[in-house]
């Protein structure tokens, strides 16, 4: 953990090449994993930002969480406070398949984000709401109340995303 640490402590919070790097000389291992989940819960910004980068990066490589740490993500977006360390978490959650048990919880974390003053956690709150509903179709009703609201967004950058949502999922664009 250590090691990890200190590689994520040379993050200055923009560049990303010491994360790259990190990403990249660093093993996806179940121990590497969890100790990036436990940095991710550190006291200083930056570090949790570059926690949360790594495990998205190696999620954007394929590798696949087991329902225990999409749990954990999940717990971690209900705690976090920093946008970015946010939009890291949301980013990945989209992708995995959602345990049934955290739904509800995610749900409504995805309806307050989508109401966020950043752009980006809104069109990313949106995914995950229609993410929840695709896996439990329970949560379509918010959902498609989400992406209604989405689509008269004043931003471009949330307007494409519910498009690319629409292409993807059919029973979005029958609520339309």
């Amino acid at each position: 953990m250590k090691q990890l640490l200190s590689q994520l402590k040379t993050f200055d919070g923009k560049h990303a090449e010491p994360l790259e790097r990190l990403a990249a000389d660093t093993p996806a291992t179940k121990a590497n994993i969890q100790k990036l989940l436990a940095l991710a819960e550190h006291e200083q910004e930056s570090i949790r930002v570059g926690a949360t980068w790594v495990l998205k990066r190696w999620a954007d490589d394929g590798q696949e969480y087991e329902p225990a740490v999409v749990a954990m993500l999940i717990e971690r977006l209900r705690d976090e406070d920093t946008w970015a360390a946010k939009l890291h978490l949301l980013q990945m959650l989209v992708e995995c398949d959602l345990p049934k048990a955290s739904c509800r919880s995610l749900a409504t974390r995805a309806k307050n984000l989508a109401a966020s003053e950043n752009k980006f956690l809104r069109a990313w709150a949106t995914s995950v709401a229609v993410q929840v509903a695709e896996q439990h179709a329970a949560y379509r009703p918010t959902a498609c109340k989400l992406v209604e609201k989405a689509r008269s967004d004043s931003a471009a950058s949330v307007k494409a995303r519910v498009r690319q949502l629409e292409k993807k999922h059919a029973w979005l664009r029958e609520s339309a």
